[in-house]
């Protein structure tokens, strides 16, 4: 089993494991950029541990209209997809009044939609019933949250 836990590397680029995710889930050239690394570890953590399921739910915590969003959809029930979502916000990948669009209108390859629900919720007071999250992941949205107490 490989370790999920590390900071990028360049050298990644090269395992094919990586590439094989980058390219076939997702649907990139890979390339050195963090957020691609970012996106292809957590698939990886995601595969390596068994939740790519298609009776399993995730959660998505501020997760915008990531990439790596809609490779995981392709493989579970559900994803539920977070966010800040509202017109005015700064955040272009969370701008709008109807987050569902705003994911239909962004999906970046073909996939079934019906796997992902969009809702604003802030992640810092989630509201899911107990046992019905099988997993969840959160990409550079941590360190936006709040001012230092939260």
């Amino acid at each position: 089993m490989k370790s999920l836990s590390k900071v990028c590397d360049a050298a990644d680029w090269f395992d094919p494991e990586m590439v094989e995710i980058i390219q076939n889930e997702l649907h990139e050239t890979p390339y050195f950029h963090r957020k691609q690394w970012e996106f292809a570890m957590i698939f990886r953590a995601l595969r390596q541990n068994g939740l790519l399921q298609p009776d399993k739910t995730g959660l998505s915590m501020g997760g915008g209209t990531e990439r790596v969003l809609y490779a995981i959809a392709k493989h579970v029930r559900q994803l539920i997809v977070t966010d800040l979502y509202e017109a005015n916000t700064s955040w272009d990948c969370a701008r709008t009044d109807d987050p569902s669009q705003l994911i239909r209108e962004n999906a970046p390859f073909p996939v079934d939609l019906q796997h992902i629900r969009a809702m604003r919720m802030d992640m810092r007071q989630l509201d899911f019933a107990d046992n019905s999250i099988d997993f969840c992941y959160s990409s550079c949205a941590v360190e936006h949250i709040g001012e230092y107490a939260d």
